[in-house]
């Protein structure tokens, strides 16, 4: 897990580091989540950065890794345990579009990496939004999210944070840079 943490912000310095030379954008954002699993029963809260490459006025490849935490008790029914909230870390990478200079879609793939009473499983993400331009040239990123934890093969003792099938829908304003 430190590894991927590690080679995220080596790539983030790195990429911010050649920024100048290249169509380099980055954003900082904060989110608020709503599950849209009914064994998740509240809401989350977490953080996270963006860097995209601009490929043309249209299309631009990007790097996301955000921090969610789940708080609220969720009853693993299998082992008869109460797990008290749980935290992810999607670490993904995809394709933007702006359909105009402000308004954008997206997709990603990647992997949701596990932190607290959860297990690491493979991720898609789909995203919406528009950003707001600002007096000094920067651009406020007001968005939605909505990742989903993919299944997998496990034992039938691992509860569904463990093998995945989950997803959630995420709130975010950032800033962009």
């Amino acid at each position: 897990m430190q590894k991927i943490i590690l080679l995220f912000l080596g790539l983030l310095i790195g990429n911010l580091i050649i920024a100048q030379d290249y169509k380099f954008r980055a954003s900082a954002h904060v989110s608020l989540s709503m599950p849209t699993y009914k064994e998740i029963p509240s809401m989350g809260a977490g953080f996270g950065a963006t860097g995209e490459f601009a490929i043309n006025k249209k299309w631009a490849t990007l790097f996301s890794v955000d921090f969610h935490n789940f708080y609220g008790k969720i009853i693993d029914h299998f082992n008869r345990d109460t797990i008290n909230g749980f935290s992810i870390l999607p670490v993904m990478g995809g394709i933007k579009y702006y359909s105009k200079e402000k308004f954008y879609i997206g997709a990603q793939g990647g992997i949701v990496a596990g932190l607290k009473h959860s297990g690491n499983c493979p991720g898609l993400a789909a995203s919406t939004g528009m950003l707001v331009p600002l007096k000094s040239g920067n651009k406020v990123d007001i968005g939605l999210k909505f990742t989903a934890a993919l299944s997998q093969v496990s034992i039938p003792e691992n509860n569904f944070l463990d093998r995945g099938g989950y997803n959630f829908l995420s709130g975010t304003i950032g800033f962009f840079f």
